[in-house]
């Protein structure tokens, strides 16, 4: 289950998320006018980028995208994947934190994709799983106990740093 919490957490740019996310992801500055093959002309000092924002909370691959749903990824009877009336949208692998694919960019992609995905993953669960064993987490009470907004700057999407989180060991 904490697994496919992450997963669900780690969703760039979730309501939820609880990190440091992007609203484009694999930004790119095109140096020299780029022709493509359809007649479309990129002009040279162009930012290019893949919307990871608008594919994570595309409802044809995730219903109901703008909801926390820890069970979301649990069940294989559930995986992600194109509405049937929506063919032409990418078909993802069946969904693990570490999965990588076109619906799933928060670890990179293809030959670039990141390859400390596997540790790292390894060792958020495990710091996760001592914090939820060993200490009691709240939101300060002038925040009205419910998770703060996310603060958006350029392209970029994370909590709040003036927020306070209280902990407390538990006994």
């Amino acid at each position: 289950m904490i697994s496919c919490c992450c997963l669900q957490q780690h969703r760039p740019n979730s309501s939820l998320s609880l990190t440091y996310s992007r609203k484009v992801t694999f930004g790119r500055v095109i140096h020299k006018d780029l022709l493509l093959s359809d007649g479309t002309l990129i002009p040279a000092r162009t930012i290019i980028g893949v919307p990871s924002h608008a594919i994570t909370h595309n409802p044809d691959l995730y219903p109901n995208p703008e909801i926390f749903d820890g069970w979301r990824f649990v069940s294989p009877a559930s995986p992600i994947g194109p509405n049937p009336s929506s063919p032409s949208l990418p078909t993802p692998s069946p969904p693990t934190f570490v999965t990588t694919n076109s619906a799933n960019l928060s670890w990179g992609y293809g030959k670039h994709a990141c390859s400390g995905r596997f540790f790292a993953s390894y060792e958020i669960k495990m710091v996760i799983a001592y914090l939820l064993m060993n200490y009691d987490f709240k939101f300060k009470e002038n925040q009205g106990g419910r998770r703060p907004r996310n603060v958006s700057f350029e392209l970029q999407n994370a909590p709040d740093p003036t927020i306070e989180i209280l902990l407390r060991r538990r006994r």
